[in-house]
């Protein structure tokens, strides 16, 4: 079997929520990245599909908050990871649209070339690009940046948001399928920090219009995901597509934020809650590294059992990093 596969499940039965609601367990490793003793100042996130079997390797190409760029790190088994190039960046914000921003959120495969869908900010509105390999030895290879980007603006969408940030993009037929959030300003004076999830399509995995608005949209007022829903994390198994996401409630932010699964049957929904949300929440314990929330879920399929990365942050009033966990389905550490 190889290490990194998207076996599929047959069958669409009404009470199929498939291997993503875990229950998820805590490796007892974490965090596996930054690594014991290494130097890291605001810390590292994965992106919510940022981990892609490559050449015979896993690779993890990480939204790192030092310095607001992206950089890249290998495994063999999906539990030790190396940095490449020492962890200096590999693309980082260098055009006027990108700001201080050049974040990888999604990568994907395309006529044998690798896809990095990244962000960049400019004051409060977010972007899309895409960056590219210059040579098949990821370890080796510079990035170059799209001649279009930004690829995807809010300028796309039918709703006046003010910000679009990438979360996943999924193959299917001959179509990707992209998932996005859609927001506002933190001050607005109507939405304030909210995002919703939405899908646009494409033929190339570069030129996307959208196919639905609002997938995924905040909960009811008492819900736990009641202000913001955004990060999607997507895979499709069997007949279903499954998405992990990110929320929090109204009058939390998103110190609040844990993980919820939502399923369909199209990328464009309908799509329901799983019932039984969140699926996997911060520890509450002050001495645990993400004691305070999560964020960017990443479910990985390697040698047969789902693997969660995730990014958490801790209690710690003095501190403010992240940090990449790992979490296992109950029975398969």
């Amino acid at each position: 079997m190889a290490i990194f596969d998207e076996t599929t499940i047959s069958g669409a039965s009404g009470d199929d929520w498939g291997p993503l609601v875990g229950p998820w367990v805590r490796h007892s490793g974490n965090p596996v990245l930054p690594k014991a003793g290494e130097p890291y100042k605001t810390g590292m996130c994965p992106g919510t599909d940022s981990i892609i079997f490559y050449a015979g390797r896993l690779w993890m190409f990480i939204y790192n908050q030092d310095g607001h760029n992206t950089r890249l790190a290998v495994s063999n088994d999906g539990f030790e990871w190396e940095h490449i190039h020492g962890g200096a960046p590999i693309i980082k914000a260098e055009a006027p649209w990108e700001g201080s921003y050049a974040l990888t959120k999604a990568v994907e495969v395309i006529g044998g070339k690798v896809y990095l869908y990244y962000m960049g900010k400019q004051g409060i509105q977010e972007r899309i690009g895409i960056a590219t390999n210059t040579d098949p030895d990821l370890a080796k290879a510079q990035w170059e940046k799209h001649s279009e980007n930004p690829v995807f603006t809010k300028d796309k969408l039918a709703a006046p948001v003010q910000r679009v940030f990438p979360g996943s993009v999924v193959k299917d037929y001959g179509t990707y399928y992209f998932f996005l959030d859609s927001g506002y300003g933190y001050h607005h004076p109507k939405y304030p920090r909210q995002y919703t999830i939405n899908v646009a399509s494409g033929r190339d995995g570069i030129h996307f219009e959208e196919l639905a608005a609002d997938i995924i949209k905040p909960g009811p007022e008492d819900y736990w995901d009641s202000q913001s829903v955004s990060q999607a994390a997507v895979r499709k198994i069997g007949d279903w597509w499954y998405m992990l996401y990110s929320g929090f409630p109204k009058g939390a932010g998103k110190s609040a934020q844990a993980f919820g699964l939502a399923r369909a049957l199209k990328p464009e929904g309908p799509w329901d809650k799983y019932p039984g949300n969140p699926i996997f929440t911060a520890t509450g314990n002050k001495e645990d590294w993400d004691s305070e929330f999560l964020q960017h879920a990443c479910p990985v399929k390697i040698n047969g059992k789902w693997h969660l990365y995730y990014a958490g942050n801790d209690l710690n009033p003095t501190e403010n990093t992240y940090r990449i966990g790992l979490a296992m389905r109950a029975g398969e550490s």
